[in-house]
């Protein structure tokens, strides 16, 4: 299963957890006094408010005391009334503090009810501080409709906004204590604070996919810039004939949207015939978005920045509206396609340090 996949299937199985009256209760949500909360989900969930003997802005703060103890994925949800105009509002912005005693800090998650039983869910997949207060900003113009939504048409219309649920998506035995001081809708665009390490500093993780008349070898040498491990992929194309290989990286569990290119370091040696490198985006359900023109051979290290914007979509594949979801990529394909002139030729292509740069 896919990450992306997964994502979808993991907040349905979430949801699912919630009892259905608790689905059905209309939830106002946040009071007027900062700090103030209301327990939306919980099934599954030992949770209750507490009051946390402290002040935000003059007025006392509610916790939510949470522990479980199963392996299932649950959603412990605050109901909220959020400040600011749902309307044309692409980001969230929230102040929150989790304080862990038992398990991993879990992911932000939001679950956006329409008028008429639509249903919307944003995974925010940002690490998340614990034991401090936070500003975060979760991007909620790519909200994806939940499983068990009754929207035909699948667009969420923040115009008939019915109530809003924002909580922590648990896995696995978890406790601590959660604070929601505030939720606001804002027309700002998410900006990611640094660039996504795809391979980090290591080589990555690499798969090889390639034409059976291709002869090919991945290994993961020392011979990254500045010390280190690389990919490296040696291989032959026959001649005269279209051929491919196509070693790729998977995307890690991260928020994707805000970013606007890919930055790859690399170097090449390609057959005669083949004038540049097959660099491209795979989406969850196979839309491959290639840049173009493709990053030339090079025989020394380079650094490239390929814009998001040229990445146009690959013949051989098909994409339901045509454009590059950025949220939806799950590979990263660094390799080459084409025909080779004459007999054939031998190639290598190495590649270190991907990363998504906002």
């Amino acid at each position: 299963m896919t990450i992306r996949r997964s994502l979808a299937f993991f907040i349905a199985l979430l949801v699912c957890g919630c009892t259905a009256a608790e689905r059905a209760e209309s939830v106002s949500g946040q009071p007027d006094a900062p700090g103030r909360m209301r327990l939306a989900c919980t099934n599954g969930i030992d949770a209750q408010l507490v009051e946390a003997g402290s002040l935000r802005d003059g007025q006392p703060v509610d916790l939510v005391r949470f522990s479980k103890k199963g392996n299932e994925r649950r959603f412990l949800a605050v109901g909220v009334r959020a400040a600011g105009q749902a309307v044309g509002a692409r980001t969230l912005k929230l102040t929150y503090r989790v304080d862990m005693t038992e398990g991993s800090p879990p992911p932000i998650g939001a679950l956006v009810f329409e008028e008429g039983g639509g249903v919307y869910y944003k995974v925010h997949l940002a690490p998340v501080a614990t034991g401090e207060l936070v500003e975060d900003v979760i991007p909620i113009s790519s909200v994806r409709q939940a499983s068990f939504s009754r929207d035909v048409d699948g667009d969420m219309d923040w115009c008939a906004l019915e109530k809003l649920w924002i909580g922590l998506i648990m896995d696995g035995p978890a406790a601590g204590d959660f604070e929601l001081s505030r939720v606001e809708f804002s027309t700002d665009s998410y900006k990611p604070p640094r660039p996504l390490e795809i391979t980090g500093k290591t080589a990555g993780n690499w798969s090889v996919g390639k034409d059976p008349a291709v002869s090919a070898k991945l290994t993961l040498p020392d011979e990254r810039p500045g010390g280190g491990q690389c990919m490296k992929v040696e291989f032959r194309f026959p001649g005269m004939r279209h051929m491919y290989l196509v070693p790729s990286v998977r995307m890690p569990a991260a928020e994707l949207e805000g970013y606007g290119a890919l930055r790859l370091t690399y170097k090449a040696k390609l057959p005669e015939g083949i004038e540049g490198l097959l660099v491209s985006l795979n989406e969850v359900g196979g839309a491959q978005y290639y840049a173009d023109p493709p990053p030339p051979p090079s025989a020394e290290w380079k650094t490239v920045d390929i814009p998001f914007s040229r990445f146009v979509l690959g013949g051989w594949s098909r994409d339901a509206n045509g454009q590059l979801d950025v949220g939806s990529v799950e590979r990263v394909v660094v390799g080459v396609h084409g025909k080779a002139s004459g007999t054939g030729g031998t190639g290598a292509i190495w590649v270190t340090d991907i990363q998504f740069i906002p």
